[in-house]
C-alpha cells in the first residue's frame, strides 16, 4: 500500500529541471523580423553631377562645357583637343584664323599640366606658328570643401615673334543645381620683359545647362578684355566685349564638341593717345576633344 502512494506521488511531481535547462526554457522573445536595407548609392543623381575621380568632382568637369572658361583640375588621364578660332571684324579688316593644339595631363595631387603649340593666318598669309604654351593648375582643396573651388593657373607662353610671356588666373566653378554648372575666371598676362610690355587682364564666365544626359549641353559664355603697355597702364589701347551662346556635345564617352559663338565690340586705339574707334566683330571657336 505505501508502495502504491509513493509512486503515485512520484507520477504527480516530475523531477525539477535543471538549472541549465530552466535558463533555456525561459528564452528570450523571438527576434523581429529584417527589415531590407537601403544602399545609400548616387544613381538617383543626373549623370553629369555624379562623382569621379579622387577628389569627388562632377563628371561634367571632366569634360569642358565652356570653350573660354576653365574651371577645376581633371581627375588622373589624359586629354587632347584641337581649337579653331575665327576672329572676324565687321568693318572689313584683316581675318584672323588661330588653331591651338592642346595635350592635357591630370598628374594626380589636384595637379594638372597642359602643353599647347598655336599656330595663326591674317587673310591670305600663310599660315605661321605662333607660340608654345606651358601651363600647371593646382585646386585648392577637393571639390566642394571651399566655395568656387578655387584654382590657380599658371602659363608661360614662348612666342615665336615678341618676348616671353607670362600669365595668371584664378579658376571658380561650381554646380547651381545638378544639371546647371558656371565658371568663372579673372586672368592676367603680361610681356615678361622688352620696351612695350604689353599686358592684358580681364574676366570670362560661362553657364552651361545639361539637356540630354551626358550628351548635350546648352549655355552662354562672356569675355572682357583690356590691353594696354608699360608706359600707360590702366589706360587701354583695346577693349573687347563678346558674349555669345554655347554648345558642348559629347558624341561618344571619349569624344566631345564644344562650340562658342562670340560677338560684340571692340574698341581700339592704332597707337599710344590716339582716339579710341569702335567695331562689332565676332568670334566663333570651334574645340573638339578625345578623353583618352
Amino acid at each position: 500500500m505505501i508502495a502504491l502512494l509513493l509512486a503515485a506521488a512520484l507520477a504527480a511531481d516530475p523531477t525539477p529541471l535543471a538549472p541549465e535547462a530552466a535558463r533555456e526554457d525561459q528564452a528570450a522573445p523571438a527576434a523581429a523580423p529584417k527589415l531590407p536595407t537601403t544602399t545609400v548609392s548616387e544613381s538617383h543623381l543626373w549623370p553629369d553631377a555624379r562623382p569621379v575621380g579622387p577628389y569627388g568632382q562632377p563628371e561634367w568637369t571632366d569634360r569642358r562645357h565652356f570653350p573660354g572658361t576653365r574651371v577645376y583640375v581633371a581627375p588622373p588621364g589624359a586629354t587632347f583637343e584641337y581649337w579653331v578660332e575665327n576672329k572676324t571684324p565687321f568693318d572689313g579688316e584683316d581675318v584672323r584664323w588661330r588653331g591651338l593644339f592642346e595635350l592635357s595631363f591630370g598628374l594626380g595631387h589636384r595637379l594638372q599640366l597642359d602643353l599647347y603649340l598655336t599656330t595663326v593666318q591674317f587673310a591670305q598669309q600663310p599660315l605661321s606658328l605662333e607660340s608654345e604654351k606651358v601651363e600647371l593648375r593646382y585646386a585648392l582643396a577637393d571639390w566642394g570643401k571651399l566655395w568656387g573651388n578655387p584654382t590657380l593657373y599658371l602659363e608661360w607662353t614662348r612666342q615665336t615673334a615678341g618676348p616671353m610671356r607670362g600669365e595668371v588666373k584664378l579658376l571658380l566653378g561650381g554646380d547651381l543645381t545638378e544639371r546647371l554648372y558656371w565658371g568663372f575666371n579673372f586672368f592676367f598676362e603680361r610681356d615678361l620683359y622688352g620696351g612695350a610690355q604689353s599686358q592684358e587682364y580681364g574676366v570670362n564666365g560661362g553657364l552651361s545647362y545639361s539637356l540630354l544626359a551626358s550628351k548635350l549641353s546648352l549655355g552662354a559664355e562672356v569675355q572682357v578684355e583690356l590691353e594696354d603697355a608699360k608706359h600707360h597702364h590702366g589706360d587701354p589701347d583695346s577693349i573687347e566685349i563678346l558674349v555669345g551662346p554655347s554648345l558642348a556635345w559629347r558624341p561618344v564617352p571619349s569624344a566631345h564638341l564644344l562650340l562658342v559663338w562670340f560677338v560684340g565690340p571692340a574698341i581700339e586705339r592704332a597707337s599710344p593717345g590716339a582716339d579710341r574707334t569702335a567695331h562689332s566683330l565676332m568670334q566663333p571657336t570651334l574645340v573638339a576633344g578625345w578623353r583618352f
